[in-house]
């Protein structure tokens, strides 16, 4: 068993398919959530406030968002996706057993002690597919174009400088590939600043605010899932056509509908 893990320069702070395929496809799946829910019953039913109680529950919330990000991100045996921010591990996991050996998913996460964790669930899990990446508060450190797909699960409301990871996230998917934040609105009013999303009341962000600052980094929006036991999920995709930094800014502008002073009703893509 090897584990793959790559550093960056960071600081911490369908179409018809095949029969065969399309039941491989079914079969991962459902050993996938399969899996997940056995570990879910498996836990030791305790009172409210016990450990097992909470970790009864997060496992019944992982397998629930695993099946919503395998069908939003419309990923399967092959596909090289990304966990950003992967915390300690769980999607990570789940994803790359249905991604399978063909498959690979690359793993990100800030600060020794949690790649250190992340490489542990890897490793214990015993998958060979997972390469784990040093990450950085404003960019992915991943390679252009690597992967078919990328998400993150409450983690969107920690972004200082959304515009710039928006842009480093849409330079790591391919073209038509989608990403899905899942994350939850604050108890309070919504921070003005990026910066006060992790505070207090403020804790959150709103699934309006996500849209909005992925359309802005010129991001196609596909649904919104709303709320599911707290959590929503923003589905978007990068547009098929191909474009450097000015052309994306243009396609930005005219989406907002300022382009040479005039207002735009509309745009095709």
């Amino acid at each position: 068993m090897s584990l793959h893990r790559a550093r960056g320069d960071a600081t911490e702070s369908p179409s018809d398919p095949a029969t065969g395929e399309r039941n491989g496809r079914i079969m991962t799946r459902s050993s996938v959530m399969l899996g997940l829910l056995l570990l879910a019953a498996s836990v030791t039913i305790g009172i409210a406030g016990d450990p097992t109680s909470t970790a009864r529950v997060t496992a019944r919330d992982d397998a629930s968002d695993v099946a919503r990000l395998i069908d939003a991100l419309e990923v399967g045996p092959g596909s090289t996706i990304a966990d950003i921010g992967a915390g300690a591990g769980e999607l990570t996991v789940a994803m790359a057993r249905h991604v399978g050996p063909s498959g690979r998913v690359y793993s990100s996460e800030l600060g020794s002690e949690r790649l250190e964790e992340l490489e542990q669930a890897v490793e214990t899990a015993g998958l060979d597919n997972v390469t784990v990446i040093k990450g950085h508060a404003n960019r992915t450190n991943l390679p252009n174009e690597c992967c078919d797909a990328l998400f993150m699960r409450r983690v969107y409301h920690h972004f200082a400088d959304p515009a710039a990871m928006n842009a480093s996230l849409w330079q790591s998917l391919k073209p038509s590939g989608r990403l899905a934040v899942i994350d939850f609105p604050p108890d309070g009013d919504e921070s003005a600043a990026p910066s006060g999303r992790a505070k207090g009341d403020q804790h959150g962000v709103t699934a309006e605010t996500v849209e909005r600052e992925l359309e802005e980094a010129a991001f196609e929006l596909l649904s919104i899932d709303e709320e599911t036991d707290g959590d929503f999920m923003v589905i978007v995709r990068k547009p098929m056509i191909r474009c450097d930094g000015t052309t994306r800014r243009m396609v930005q502008a005219v989406r907002h509908g300022v382009h040479g002073g005039l207002q735009t009703a509309m745009i095709v893509m």
